[in-house]
């Protein structure tokens, strides 16, 4: 069988409950064996059930269908990954990482999200090269690792717009200590490679597109802070668009030609620029971040987007409530072109690119985390969503008549091991 067929939830639930028991096994090698190297992993068995959203719901950008109502799913949220650290030297580590978990293309192949070498200049300066995580905003390299959160799914609104979760390339991290905590600060540069779904249901391929970026961090005991900004540039043009921006500058107007300078993602650069605040003592464990994204053309519309999350552990339970939204600037998509049917179909497809990404959304979650094991926890989450543009970018093949109404109802098991 391929690695990108479908396996059947049975055999799922069968491997990875056998890798899960055998792996105290595994990990009684003799040390000389794997001197200097080590295994862990990491999994999540989830089941989302959509009431109400006469549209798919998706998680984040990179999938290209979900539950739609009246729908239980379990490839929404399910994952497996296996990580390997080599350390031969103190001063040198190799990472690889691979994650199976529902794609673009509807498939659960194995992919590389990290494939790095770490040195250590000193131990203020360290240099890594490879596949790296993207992580300019906080808690954005781990969203495959559901135990490493309280919640069920990173909220959709905020994280579900990035399309990309690895780049090629290399970071730079300086820290200090400053006071009871470290000063870190990070410089990235790199290229994509990755393919994605969009919002009219064709695959984008952006393997090399540039990016760089960085952030400032500061972390104590109970207290993290980090403040990034991120740039990129699209290089490849975006083959559904491609007829439609030639169709507005073949017209000849001057507003139509413009409209598609304006639409195409080549001609501009992506912007983002975060800041989150994470506290955690005791029982209380609290986030708020807050993200800002925009473009020098309007082929993605701008938006602002930000969540709070608050928890509270009561023993082995940790029931917490999340509040997100994000809002799309309007973008005006006339063409200026009459309403004849020589344009009829252009209009309408210029109509269909725009409302695709635009986002108008409310979320509040509802939900507890019961860490019944050293290394597993069952979560349980309702989510009371409220989309305002229909279509939106998290939602796909809606009802023309949905109000953007939707409440999900999720549950999951988070292990590491």
């Amino acid at each position: 069988m391929e690695l990108g067929q479908r396996l059947p939830l049975s055999a799922r639930l069968l491997a990875l409950a056998a890798i899960w028991l055998a792996w105290p096994a595994l990990a009684d090698f003799p040390p000389g064996e794997r001197d200097g190297l080590s295994l862990q992993g990491f999994g999540t068995l989830g089941l989302v059930y959509n009431d109400g959203g006469q549209a798919e719901f998706l998680r984040d950008r990179s999938q290209s269908e979900g539950p739609a109502d009246g729908e239980l799913a379990w490839e929404t949220d399910s994952r497996l990954g296996i990580q390997a650290n080599w350390r031969p030297h103190d001063n040198f580590e190799a990472v690889l990482q691979l994650v199976s978990k529902l794609r673009y293309d509807g498939s659960y192949r194995p992919q590389v999200s990290w494939a790095f070498l770490k040195y250590a200049v000193n131990p203020n300066l360290q240099l890594r090269l490879g596949r790296l995580g993207y992580d300019v905003y906080l808690r954005s390299d781990s969203r495959d690792v559901g135990y490493s959160y309280l919640w069920v799914r990173p909220p959709a609104g905020y994280f579900g717009q990035v399309h990309f979760t690895h780049f090629d390339g290399l970071d730079l991290v300086a820290s200090s200590q400053l006071g009871n905590g470290i000063l870190q600060g990070k410089l990235y540069f790199g290229h994509l490679n990755e393919t994605n779904a969009t919002p009219i249901g064709v695959d984008y391929e952006m393997t090399g597109t540039p990016l760089w970026g960085g952030y400032l961090d500061y972390q104590d005991p109970h207290w993290q802070l980090r403040t990034g900004l991120g740039t990129m540039n699209i290089k490849r043009a975006f083959p559904p668009y491609t007829p439609v921006l030639d169709g507005l500058s073949a017209t000849g107007s001057a507003h139509a030609v413009a409209l598609a300078d304006d639409l195409d993602p080549t001609k501009g650069r992506f912007y983002y620029a975060s800041a989150g605040i994470v506290y955690d003592a005791g029982p209380l464990q609290t986030q708020l971040q807050l993200r800002r994204l925009w473009t020098d053309t309007q082929s993605y519309q701008g938006n602002t987007s930000g969540y709070w999350s608050l928890g509270y552990r009561i023993g082995r339970w940790t029931p917490y409530v999340v509040l997100s939204r994000a809002k799309s600037e309007h973008f005006d998509s006339e063409t200026g072109l009459p309403e004849t049917p020589e344009f009829a179909s252009l209009n309408a497809t210029v109509d269909q690119i725009v409302q695709a990404t635009q986002l108008d959304q409310d979320t509040l979650s509802l939900g507890t985390r019961f860490d019944f094991a050293k290394n597993a926890a069952l979560k349980f989450q309702v989510d009371l969503i409220r989309s305002h543009d229909v279509p939106s970018l998290l939602w796909v093949d809606s009802d023309p008549n949905w109000d953007g109404h939707a409440t999900l109802f999720s549950v999951a098991l988070d292990f590491v091991f």
